[in-house]
């Protein structure tokens, strides 16, 4: 069906001359076939394929520079930044007056 349909829209829609494939020579490939992808490969985690050799160098750049921007930027909370705001010492009725 694939097959039919590519035909129609290249030669109705594309203006190429009508073509065809041995059909039975695609079947005999398609049962014969033995890929070399093998099923039992462990992904790869991201952390891994950052420092592998498969990874460009521009994504290793962009990985130690948004860690960097993390902590730089975004750190302090994962530290424990202590938060601001003064004690307010309550309504000032015991307080010494200077």
């Amino acid at each position: 069906m694939l097959y039919e349909l590519l035909s129609e829209v290249y030669v109705d829609a594309y203006s190429y001359d009508s073509f065809d494939y041995d059909m039975d020579v695609y079947y005999d490939y398609l049962w014969s076939y033995s890929g070399s992808y093998e099923d039992n490969q462990i992904p790869m985690s991201l952390f891994l394929y950052i420092f592998s050799s498969y990874s460009s160098f521009w994504d290793k750049f962009g990985a130690v520079l948004s860690v960097a921007l993390l902590i730089l930027f975004g750190g302090g909370s994962l530290v424990g930044n202590r938060g601001g705001g003064g004690s307010n010492g309550g309504m000032g009725i015991f307080r010494r007056k200077r």
